[in-house]
């Protein structure tokens, strides 16, 4: 939770509504998987999404009042009536909950929002919601640059409406723009992983977004399969015989499999753990933050999508796939362009 605390309390204190693109209403045609609690969304009636299915993309947490209650435990109510202004909190427990969340007891005390229903800790929503919209911008930025195609005069790049129209699954305007907010936020978060990485000589700098989006398997099963590369296993049931072997009894190479095929949603402690085997811990944490935008994109794309006959789930693993590296290709010409006009000033 302290790696939290610059987000909740930095960031939002210099005005987090100046990052934050409010979400347009969306309209679904019928139930999301994996994904639908976090959403809030109901076929046929028009809403806008819950932002607390970033907190799951995030952290793997369904809500940020379960990943608070995770981290302070027995002390969840303590900090629920002192954030709500319930009760009067002794220095004691303020001093309890405020290094269980790795705070001081003064800024804990500034949380204190004292409202009866509504979000647990709104800071920290709008936090997540940065974090979201941080690299969506860089990504749309780069995607500003005009890059003139040769042929007709017209930006080459700038081709959001004429791309989603084109695919199998008929998306109205603001349910496309949703999985496309999806995938360029997940770009620009890839492009700066890409960009640490590369300055530690880390191997994953090569790792690409598509490659976690390959559409012979769930993204969660390609996420399974880097790890699976990076521990020298030949296969899922090796990776499970490893796992076994720190002491756990439970890594069955069918809930591998499970989770591999998105038939279950992986427990973030069992992704915690594999990510902890690889011996990079940090950077596979955070492709799994990507594998659940991927999978989320793949989710949403079927639930929307106009007809009695939704396109399949190989069909929207196609569909991310193939947009995913449009977005790289054209990130590709934009950053050559700005090369470009650097060059003639």
């Amino acid at each position: 939770m302290e790696n939290l605390q610059p987000i909740v309390c930095q960031v939002y204190d210099n005005d987090p509504a100046a990052l934050n693109t409010p979400f347009e209403p969306l309209t679904l045609q019928r139930p999301i998987q994996a994904f639908g609690k976090a959403l809030d969304l109901t076929p046929g009636i028009s809403a806008v999404p819950n932002p607390e299915f970033l907190t799951y993309l995030l952290t793997g947490h369904h809500n940020h009042a379960a990943l608070i209650r995770n981290e302070v435990g027995n002390q969840f109510k303590n900090l629920e009536n002192l954030l709500r202004g319930r009760h009067r909190t002794s220095g004691t427990t303020l001093r309890t909950l405020a290094a269980a969340l790795g705070v001081s007891d003064a800024e804990l005390a500034s949380w204190s929002h004292g409202l009866a229903d509504g979000p647990l800790l709104p800071r920290l929503l709008a936090g997540f919601q940065v974090l979201e919209e941080l690299p969506l911008k860089l990504t749309t930025c780069l995607l500003a640059t005009k890059v003139l195609c040769p042929h007709c005069g017209h930006n080459a790049i700038d081709d959001i409406d004429l791309w989603w129209k084109s695919q199998p699954a008929h998306l109205s305007q603001s349910e496309y723009r949703f999985a496309e907010r999806l995938l360029r936020a997940a770009t620009g978060a890839m492009l700066v992983f890409q960009f640490c990485n590369a300055l530690r000589s880390d191997s994953l700098h090569h790792t690409q977004l598509s490659g976690l989006a390959k559409p012979g398997r769930h993204p969660i099963g390609n996420w399974l399969d880097t790890v699976r590369k990076a521990c020298g296993c030949r296969t899922l049931s090796g990776l499970s015989d490893r796992m076994n072997l720190r002491g756990e009894r439970d890594w069955l190479p069918s809930r591998l499999k499970k989770w591999s095929s998105g038939q279950n949603l992986i427990p973030n402690e069992a992704a915690t753990a594999l990510g902890k085997e690889t011996g990079s811990p940090n950077s596979f944490a955070f492709l799994m933050i990507l594998a659940r935008a991927l999978t989320l994109a793949v989710e949403f794309i079927l639930a929307p999508a106009q007809g009695n006959i939704p396109p399949t789930k190989e069909q929207a693993r196609q569909i991310v796939h193939d947009r995913l590296l449009q977005l790289e290709n054209n990130l590709s010409l934009a950053i050559r362009q700005i090369g470009k006009n650097r060059n003639r000033t």
